[in-house]
């Protein structure tokens, strides 16, 4: 039987056999790349942390994932190799490649969505209509870098982090 694991230029991927002191050729073969055919789930959270569950086939007994090109950490891999999860890098953004690497062979690729930016408060101390005001804006998947407009108005972050930003306000007028 053929040994499982990935193939590598200096070792699993050649066979020669040894029979009363004398040895064969050395023939060498390449085991199967990676595949990927599912991904669980298939969004979440700007700020990482949470388990990518992948399943397919021929991950071998290390392989690497990469999600957006930023690795997802092995967290376990099954016996057979065609299950595996990974704990999930912070990001941004929709259709985020992720792609699976055993032994420098990369598989096909899937995707991933980050969730969009949902804000739950925006809160301030009395505001000027000169503007030059903090507000503190609250939320989920804020991520930790975009554009903040307030009104027709830019609002500069000073702090920017998955569930928090804090932004100085444009001059405006008006009320909520």
């Amino acid at each position: 039987s053929v040994p499982t694991g990935t193939a590598t230029s200096s070792s699993a991927g050649s066979v020669k056999l040894t029979v009363g002191g004398q040895t064969s050729n050395t023939v060498f073969f390449g085991y199967s790349a990676p595949s990927l055919a599912s991904i669980t789930p298939t969004s979440g959270s700007t700020a990482g942390g949470y388990g990518l569950t992948l399943t397919g086939a021929n991950f071998g007994p290390a392989p690497a994932f990469s999600v957006g090109g930023s690795p997802c950490t092995l967290v376990s891999v099954a016996a057979n190799q065609s299950l595996a999860v990974c704990t999930m890098p912070s990001g941004q953004g929709t259709s985020r490649v992720v792609q699976a690497n055993a032994a420098s062979q990369l598989s096909n690729t899937l995707a991933f969505s980050y969730s969009g930016p949902l804000i739950t408060t925006a809160t301030t101390q009395a505001a000027s209509t000169a503007g030059n005001t903090p507000v503190t804006i609250t939320g989920t998947s804020l991520g930790t870098s975009g554009v903040i407009q307030v009104g027709s108005g830019l609002c500069p972050a000073t702090s920017h982090n998955h569930t928090t930003i804090i932004c100085t306000l444009p001059p405006g007028e008006g009320s909520s």
